[in-house]
């Protein structure tokens, strides 16, 4: 009669051990696929969403606006940060597809520059490839202090064609109806003065507010303007699922990240921007043009 084998040195064929194999096999691809996604999200964020542009299309109503106005086009731009990552091909491409949008009017809220000089000639450069039949008209932003904000404002008009507002405001008539655009200082670096620039506007006109940094927003919307322009977060740049921003450039903890924000009646556009800061990478956030349309609400 055969012996049968000795269970202690039989191998286990199934059960427990092929669960461990099992789950050992699941970590193992689990492992992997988390690695790859790293390394193509990292991928991605250094080496495409810095200029992967996004043109979007807000539609914003205004109460009381004039029949004329609804639908009149405006072209947002803020934060062309020009550097070594952020060439002046890529800024060319960019006013391309702002041109594209046919705007009324284009406004730029600020940081045309980076590190210096060199950044603010690249940055002008493109801007004056912009075309609006109602104008060009800027305010400043806290890196246009850094290196000299009068050089900034000279070059701007001189080169590219901008009406540069700081604290003062001016009114186009587009379609033969008033707009009052108003540029506010920087909140950081500049000696924002709301009161000289609202000097002269009325309620009763709608008023729309150039202001480079989002966090001036509530106490600005009690002087009653109807719609902000901002930029300044780059709409943090980095955005993680579930997490959103991690790191901006707020001393607000980061209320107004990016797109439309209501405080009374007071509405705000936050702008991703086109450029990135010191962190050559985005995700998540990408640059953005804003062909923003005007409605009556």
């Amino acid at each position: 009669m055969p012996s049968l084998p000795d269970p202690a040195k039989t191998p286990p064929t199934g059960g427990a051990h092929e669960q461990s194999l099992g789950r050992r096999a699941f970590l193992q691809w689990s492992l992997g696929a988390a690695a790859a996604a790293a390394v193509g999200t990292a991928g991605y964020a250094f080496g495409v969403g810095p200029w992967h542009l996004e043109v979007t299309f807000p539609e914003i109503a205004i109460p009381g606006l004039a029949p004329a106005l609804d639908g009149l086009r405006i072209v947002h731009l803020t934060d062309l940060h020009p550097n070594s990552h952020i060439p002046l091909e890529y800024l060319e491409r960019c006013m391309e597809a702002a041109n594209e949008c046919r705007p009324d009017l284009v406004l730029a809220t600020g940081d045309y520059v980076t590190y210096g000089k060199d950044d603010l000639d690249i940055a002008v450069t493109a801007l004056a490839r912009l075309r609006a039949p109602l104008g060009k008209f800027s305010c400043l932003g806290n890196h246009d202090y850094h290196f000299g904000h009068r050089r900034t404002i000279e070059l701007l008009r001189r080169t590219a064609g901008f009406e540069v507002l700081v604290n003062e405001n001016t009114l186009v008539h587009p379609r033969g109806s008033p707009l009052r655009l108003i540029g506010l200082d920087d909140l950081w670096f500049g000696n924002l003065d709301l009161r000289r620039g609202l000097a002269g506007t009325s309620p009763k006109e709608p008023r729309i507010v150039l202001l480079h940094n989002p966090d001036y927003l509530e106490r600005l919307a009690p002087a009653g303007v109807d719609l902000v322009l901002s930029g300044h977060t780059h709409g943090g740049q980095i955005s993680l699922p579930l997490v959103g921003a991690p790191i901006l450039p707020s001393r607000y903890e980061g209320r107004y990240v990016n797109g439309l924000y209501r405080s009374g009646g007071t509405q705000l556009y936050v702008n991703r921007g086109l450029g990135i800061g010191y962190i050559p990478a985005r995700l998540l956030a990408r640059p953005e043009v804003a062909c923003i349309t005007l409605r009556s609400a």
